[in-house]
């Protein structure tokens, strides 16, 4: 009984043997394979010969140069939303020199309308001691703009939030 384990385990051991190297031959060739793969991936070191001397370099793969490509695209879209900040910046600062001039011009307007009123009207009091209109500053109308596609303040500020949160945005990425 002895005799025949050891002889059917040797069988097997044989039997294994063949399949056991088969299988660490495909596993070797599937990992050169793989090394291959990874080499036009990542990059991969190149020998160059001068003279006699025999110097090593890196030569980056297509993983590095995607990287760089990505790079350029995101310092190229930061440039872009700066350039877009500053266009941005110049019209708010010309936005707000209209509103002031507007509004110099329609306080002009309205106290040649008062005194316009004044002269018509030299002698008569208000009934009560208060002003005429009550006490109360009267609103001014909203605003009518020469350009109808010009911004409103909010609508600059608005914008230059989303210019800032694309900028933030970009920076994380090229910081990764």
């Amino acid at each position: 009984a002895r005799q025949q384990l050891a002889d059917r385990s040797t069988r097997v051991r044989e039997s294994l043997i063949p399949v056991l190297r088969q299988m660490s031959n495909f596993e070797r060739k599937y990992l050169e394979a793989e090394l291959v793969r990874d080499m036009t991936r990542i990059g991969r070191v190149v020998p160059r010969q001068e003279g006699h001397l025999v110097t090593e370099y890196w030569e980056d793969g297509e993983m590095f140069m995607d990287i760089r490509r990505r790079q350029l695209e995101l310092e190229r879209a930061k440039l872009d939303v700066d350039e877009q900040r500053k266009h941005l910046s110049k019209l708010r600062s010309v936005t707000r020199r209209q509103i002031k001039q507007q509004e110099k011009h329609e306080l002009q307007q309205q106290q040649q309308q008062q005194q316009q009123q004044q002269q018509q009207q030299p002698h008569q009091q208000p009934e009560h001691e208060h002003d005429a209109d009550g006490g109360f500053k009267v609103p001014l109308p909203p605003r009518a703009t020469a350009d109808s596609n010009a911004m409103s303040m909010d609508d600059i500020a608005e914008q230059d939030e989303v210019y800032r949160v694309r900028l933030s945005v970009i920076k994380r990425e090229l910081g990764e």
